[in-house]
């Protein structure tokens, strides 16, 4: 699911609804805890597609078009650290694609 959102070149409504349909329920709930909200840890929520464009400290959390470059998908699979979400189980691979 990350992958295909991450493949979406621009804010376009079948962007925002796979976002909102497929994307969304899996962020918040096993990401929303620390980021959602004011108090989103690094400065990254999950909250909307946006946030994600946006990113927190470490910069835009996805690469439209380049999945394998967003740091999104880097640290849900354990390719920079710390792997995400912090203690909790990882996401399946089929959560990330």
């Amino acid at each position: 699911l990350l992958v295909l959102t991450c493949s979406i070149a621009n804010a376009s409504d079948p962007g925002e609804v796979l976002y909102t349909q497929k994307l969304k329920p899996v962020l918040t709930a096993r990401c929303g805890a620390c980021h959602m909200g004011a108090a989103a840890q690094a400065g990254f929520s999950v909250a909307s597609l946006a946030d994600l464009r946006k990113g927190g400290k470490r910069g835009p959390a996805i690469q439209p078009g380049k999945s394998s470059a967003s740091l999104l998908v880097q640290f849900l699979r354990g390719d920079l650290s710390p792997r995400m979400p912090i203690g909790g189980a990882p996401l399946p691979d089929a959560s990330i694609a």
